[in-house]
């Protein structure tokens, strides 16, 4: 099985090549001031961050063929931790979204390459992950409405490393997990 990862961030576009588990390409791709300048719009850099991945794949001798392609999920709504399947609706409420951040040209890319291939694409752990309970909805004044918008696919990247390393399921652990420092919780 080969997979095209992608993660668009705010200076730079991340992707990946995996086959059957095992790295082909790694490669950060960064974008400078100047060259972002010109796009009135996060949204409007789509074609420029396809280019440049599709340009990367080419420079390393990878066919564009592919089993699946994962992308870092947008700022839609909030949804639970997970994998999504990117579909119509989900491009359609990247570009409504009130908040605009470069990881929501994960789905948008992900989804024109899948598209042309004719193979799946997904979204993984969205930016706008909520697990919050009521408590943690609390910030002290009733006019305020938490929101949670957080890396959840870091942390729980790193989280699910610690359990691996530690010979534990992912889901038995209790673990707090502050940027990229990983805490155990007390119970």
């Amino acid at each position: 099985m080969i997979i095209l990862v992608i993660n668009p961030g705010s200076t730079s576009t991340k992707m990946a090549v995996v086959e059957n588990g095992e790295p082909r390409l790694i490669k950060v791709i960064r974008h400078s001031a100047e060259e972002l300048a010109p796009f009135a719009k996060i949204t409007d850099q789509f074609d420029f961050r396809r280019k440049m991945i599709l340009g990367e794949l080419e420079k390393a001798g990878i066919p564009v063929k592919f089993d699946a392609i994962v992308a870092r999920g947008s700022l839609t709504k909030p949804l639970p931790g997970g994998v999504y399947a990117v579909d119509e609706n989900m491009i359609q409420a990247t570009y409504a979204s009130e908040h605009q951040h470069a990881c929501d040209l994960g789905c948008v890319i992900a989804n024109e390459i899948a598209k042309g291939l004719g193979c799946p694409c997904y979204i993984a752990d969205p930016v706008v992950t909520d697990e919050l309970n009521d408590y943690a909805r609390v910030c002290g004044l009733s006019m305020f409405k938490r929101e949670s918008i957080w890396h959840a696919l870091n942390q729980r990247a790193i989280a699910r490393r610690f359990a691996k390393e530690n010979g534990k399921r992912y889901e038995d652990l209790n673990l707090i997990v502050r940027g990229s420092v990983l805490t155990r919780a007390r119970r």
